[in-house]
């Protein structure tokens, strides 16, 4: 079976470069993924747990934390979340463990996310490991998952009726096994800025890589473009240069702290 595929890239030019020849390829916009570990998994925080080692086992976690923050999340919120996307969305945003997995549609903001924040050796001179950013291709994704159902569409919203199953873990017979696709409202400055969107995933536990390979999705669905962690420092240069900050991606009192941080070399 094939594996996917992997680019190597050590400057902002190459890999602008290897992101036009992509796209040149696909008949929609792609979306992107930063790891500033290259070995990290496609996989939703909610499956991270050690503990989870059925689809079962992830509705019995997945029904806790959804009531802990409905019961919880109250005194703090403006306004109560109208419907179980509403709530999926929110608990994403502020770090609670979901079936969804981050991605934008600016691949300078995925580059920005798999550089900046790698870990250094314990000299600080180096990095411990190369970052990455994969690169997908939604509506061919999309399109290969949902095959059984002849969709030829591109990537789906909430109130579509193909990701009807996908909001809660609560019709496991029904539901798709495979992620998704899909466009959140934009309901924060952050998406806004950081052009965010997401696939959810299904019953199925495997990470996306693996289950590209396994299901023998089309080639061009998914692939990785790696940064040798000898390069990591000239990436990070060369965005700032190019105007991509903290403030800018995060753009509230937390991105301007991590700015002043990052500026002064705190971080």
């Amino acid at each position: 079976m094939p594996a996917v595929q992997i680019h190597t890239v050590e400057s902002l030019n190459e890999y602008i470069e290897k992101l036009a020849e992509l796209q040149e390829g696909s008949s929609s916009s792609l979306w992107y993924r930063g790891c500033k570990d290259a070995t990290w998994e496609l996989l939703p925080s909610l499956y991270r747990h050690k503990e989870i080692d059925s689809v079962a086992k992830a509705k019995d976690f997945e029904d806790r934390i959804r009531i802990h923050f409905n019961n919880r999340s109250l005194p703090f919120l403006a306004d109560r979340p109208r419907t179980e996307w509403d709530t999926l969305f929110l608990m994403q945003h502020y770090g609670v463990p979901t079936r969804l997995l981050d991605w934008t549609e600016n691949s300078l903001v995925s580059l920005f996310f798999s550089v900046m924040d790698c870990v250094k050796t314990e000299s600080g001179r180096s990095f411990e490991t190369d970052a990455a950013v994969w690169v997908l291709d939604p509506m061919l994704w999309n399109q290969a998952v949902l095959a059984s159902q002849s969709y030829e569409g591109g990537v789906l919203s909430t109130e579509d009726d193909a990701v009807r199953t996908y909001s809660q873990l609560d019709d496991i017979p029904n539901m798709q096994t495979l992620p998704v696709c899909i466009f959140a409202s934009h309901n924060s400055a952050r998406i806004v800025a950081q052009r965010g969107t997401f696939t959810v995933f299904g019953k199925g536990l495997e990470p996306m890589e693996k289950s590209f390979v396994s299901e023998k999705l089309p080639a061009a669905a998914l692939c990785k473009i790696k940064v040798r962690k000898s390069k990591i420092a000239t990436l990070q240069r060369q965005l700032v240069n190019a105007g991509y900050t903290d403030s800018m991606l995060y753009p509230d009192l937390d991105g301007l702290a991590r700015e002043i941080k990052r500026e002064l070399g705190y971080s």
